[in-house]
């Protein structure tokens, strides 16, 4: 899973201008090891397995229209998210990649 979908750092601040919402789609442990100043909307996924995600993402994220915002430790699960969100229907979704690229 390659990360050629990352939005530049630049872009990132650009769409939190607008309302967003960050999906982090790190484990629970990783979250727990580097606790982030805001709260965004947690839903782990792996590398190759994006079944919770599929699960829960009428919950999670109901409108299909709203700006999400991927991210996760290293890239390449945020983009599996990116990319799976995008075949369920939503239509603006973005690939933030690494937790760096967040203007905290």
């Amino acid at each position: 899973m390659g990360n050629s979908n990352i939005v530049p750092t630049e872009e990132v601040q650009k769409l939190m201008a607008a309302t967003h919402i960050f999906l982090d789609v790190r484990s629970s442990g990783e979250i727990e090891a580097e606790k982030l100043p805001r709260d965004f909307v947690h839903c782990p996924c792996s590398r190759d397995d994006a079944s919770q995600l599929r699960e829960r993402a009428s919950e999670i994220l109901p409108d299909k229209n709203a700006t999400i915002l991927t991210f996760c430790r290293s890239g390449a699960r945020s983009a599996m998210a990116k990319k799976e969100l995008d075949s369920m229907g939503y239509s603006n979704v973005h690939n933030v990649g690494y937790i760096s690229n967040i203007p905290l």
